[in-house]
């Protein structure tokens, strides 16, 4: 089967629709020929709001290996915006830094709090390549 990778911000335990998607093709894309690898943060809480996205996660990454797909979960570390959304309070300042984030994460993705995401990602694939 050929190797194919999945980076997704949701995915089950997550029980937002997106998740469910993502997780869809990773148990049916097998029936074409591939062999999905999805690489994705780890929820460590239930998602009860949009609230429960924001909390960080411990530091070790997590494999999980099925019959026609594997998963990687891996660390969440929250920035300084996603701290704040935990809390009711600080609301202009949480929305400049959403601004702030979305404009510089054109030209450095390292303010994305998916950068840890990428970064996994990026060490995968060139592991895979030798």
């Amino acid at each position: 089967m050929k190797k194919i990778l999945i980076i997704s911000y949701f995915f089950p335990p997550c029980n937002l629709t997106a998740s469910q998607r993502v997780s869809s093709w990773a148990k049916h894309l097998s029936n074409s020929g591939y062999y999905p690898i999805v690489i994705t943060r780890k929820w460590e809480r239930n998602v009860e709001s949009f609230k429960d996205c924001h909390y960080p996660t411990s530091e070790s990454v997590n494999i999980e290996k099925h019959d026609n797909y594997e998963v990687h979960y891996t660390p969440y570390k929250a920035n300084l915006r996603d701290r704040l959304h935990t809390q009711n309070k600080f609301r202009i300042l949480k929305r400049f830094l959403s601004l702030f984030e979305i404009v510089f994460q054109n030209f450095s993705f390292s303010s994305s709090p998916l950068s840890n995401i990428y970064n996994y990602a990026n060490r995968l694939i060139q592991e895979k390549q030798d």
